[in-house]
């Protein structure tokens, strides 16, 4: 049986309950065999899906990411631009946060210690760490790729 955008939608809609310790795995499992999957797809996509609600949950903590700036402030780790001193009071406090640990490769829960493993980065140097696609690169190395002078 082909899995479908509604096994999809389904499997992360239980993925977020099991999260949320609203459900156990082996019921979400038995919801989405009952829909036609079979069994062993309905683990894995509910194991995945559970795995992406929990980096949903950490890269979207205003903790961390208020931690994170108020140690490494609100210019760019890579390429130093402030929004502020560009745009003004519109740019006041924009910027991204980047994780240095890739949690989707961890596949693990973790806690994120601001200081450590998060870093302050422009939207366009957050796009260039994300280049590679097996595995982002480093801040160090995007500094290497800067050209000065340009």
């Amino acid at each position: 049986m082909k899995i479908t955008q509604q096994h999809y939608e389904k499997a992360y809609e239980l993925g977020r309950r099991v999260f949320a310790k609203k459900m156990r795995p082996t019921d979400a499992k038995a919801e989405l065999v009952a829909t036609g999957m079979n069994a062993s797809s309905a683990s894995d996509l509910i194991y995945i899906l559970k795995a992406m609600v929990l980096v949903n949950a950490y890269e979207r903590s205003s903790a961390a990411r208020a931690a994170c700036l108020a140690r490494y402030g609100h210019a760019c780790s890579v390429c130093g631009f402030n929004f502020e001193e560009t745009y003004g009071p519109i740019g006041k406090e924009f910027i991204h946060v980047h994780h240095l640990k890739e949690i989707a490769l961890i596949a693990q829960a973790y806690h994120v210690d601001p200081i450590h493993d998060l870093r302050p980065v422009c939207p366009n140097c957050d796009a260039m760490l994300h280049q590679r696609k097996n595995h982002a690169y480093s801040i160090n190395e995007i500094k290497g790729f800067l050209n000065p002078g340009s």
